[in-house]
């Protein structure tokens, strides 16, 4: 995980919004993140 995805997950955990986005492969071990793909 690079320096911009930290900050995009840490502003939706303070948030406590869910993440919608196609590289889930970069936040799906952030096990309080909510992840959204569009592509199920």
């Amino acid at each position: 995980m690079g320096i911009y995805d930290a900050i995009i997950a840490a502003t939706f955990l303070v948030y406590d919004l869910p993440l919608w986005t196609y590289n889930q492969k970069d936040f799906k071990f952030i096990e309080e993140l909510v992840l959204l793909d569009e592509q199920k």
